[in-house]
């Protein structure tokens, strides 16, 4: 299926769009399909047995990981979108379906909302990863929000 034929039939859903630009919480119960899920669960698995995940969330550049308390047991590692679309490393087929399904959902959005900086690409400006989290990490699970426009006045 194309990206103009995901967009053309909607992503989101009757009443998506209401809800959202209200504030509220919309949520698409299998939105991605089961297959795309299990392929990218087997790639992150796959990806952190062979070493390509890194610790994130250490704040001092300066200072090693030893020097931070970093713990591959208790800090969260990410596999980050620089290598999201790098060929031969994992499934790459599964992430580009993905951010493909994921630009739509933002075409759709901006569109739909009239918030057409959310359809803007750029360098890091719609980050994509891949997280691991081993029981009882010291940084809960979570997701950072990037665009200044949902954040509210206080950003």
């Amino acid at each position: 299926m194309s990206l103009c034929l995901l967009v053309q039939a909607g992503l989101l859903g009757p009443g998506a769009l209401e809800t959202v630009s209200r504030g509220g919480v919309h949520v698409a119960h299998n939105w991605l399909p089961l297959e795309l899920l299990r392929a990218m669960r087997a790639d992150a698995e796959a990806l952190h047995a062979s070493g390509h995940f890194s610790p994130d969330g250490l704040t001092n550049a300066a200072k090693s990981r030893a020097q931070q308390g970093f713990s591959t047991h208790a800090d969260r590692q990410t596999f980050r979108n620089d290598a999201w679309d790098t060929a031969g490393l994992g499934d790459v087929d599964a992430r580009v379906e993905f951010a493909s399904r994921m630009r739509a959902l933002r075409l759709e959005l901006a569109s739909g909302l009239e918030r057409p900086t959310l359809a803007e690409e750029g360098t890091r400006k719609h980050e994509m990863t891949y997280n691991w989290y081993e029981p009882g990490a010291k940084l809960g699970r979570h997701l950072d929000e990037h665009h200044e426009e949902t954040k509210g006045p206080k950003g």
